[in-house]
């Protein structure tokens, strides 16, 4: 809203919400001299809770899973993730602790990221299955070799 309008109305503001643009807010035309506005003067007026961004019809919710961290990293084959953020949570009265890591990945790009962790595990899944697979099958005797 520009700075004239909210001193008009007596709305009250503080210096750091004043912005200078250079192009007028309601058609987009660029100007020549800059305009000064207040940023987010209505936002206090909505009610609590009030959602000013909704979705539109066509679009569906993201699907929301939860699983362990290396089965998530195996789902998106070892991309890297477009954005990451970890929550810690700590309860010193119960002595209790909680680690939440919210990651997004674009399964439209190439990138793929395999970490050393990811590597570790890898390769204690393999060493278990050809465990397995050795303790399940006897070798068979065929022309004086082994095969497994």
């Amino acid at each position: 809203m520009p700075l004239d309008e909210v001193k008009e109305l007596g709305l009250s503001y503080s210096e750091k919400d004043i912005k200078e643009v250079h192009f007028d807010y309601k058609n987009g035309k660029e100007l020549k001299e800059p305009c000064l506005i207040v940023k987010g003067i209505r936002t206090k007026y909505y009610p609590p809770h009030f959602k000013i961004l909704r979705k539109s019809r066509e679009l569906d919710k993201p699907v929301v899973d939860e699983m362990r961290y290396y089965e998530a990293r195996k789902k998106v084959d070892y991309r890297k993730p477009t954005y990451c953020d970890t929550l810690q949570i700590i309860d010193d009265e119960n002595n209790w602790s909680n680690i939440i890591k919210t990651e997004e990945y674009n399964l439209n790009r190439d990138i793929i990221d395999v970490t050393s962790e990811d590597e570790k595990m890898i390769n204690r899944k393999r060493r278990k299955a050809e465990k397995e697979r050795k303790l399940n099958k006897k070798p068979v005797i065929e022309n004086d070799t082994f095969n497994i």
